[in-house]
């Protein structure tokens, strides 16, 4: 998933749904080459987003094998 693409905008929407507790507030775009996303919960957005990466990819083995 590219960062900035569509996909990885409503991935970022669904985790502002899913942990709205936090208040997940958004860096900037500048920060985002660093791999800098959210300035309170950015560790928890990158695991969130690997999980979701790693979750994709075994959907694609899955049906490759189909």
């Amino acid at each position: 998933m590219k960062v900035g693409s569509k996909e990885f905008y409503e991935l970022m929407e669904q985790f502002e749904r899913d942990f709205a507790y936090d208040n997940p507030v958004r860096e900037g775009k500048e920060s985002w080459k660093y791999q800098h996303f959210y300035s309170n919960v950015n560790n928890m957005f990158l695991a969130y987003m690997a999980g979701y990466s790693l979750g994709k990819s075994e959907e694609d083995a899955d049906g490759a094998s189909d």
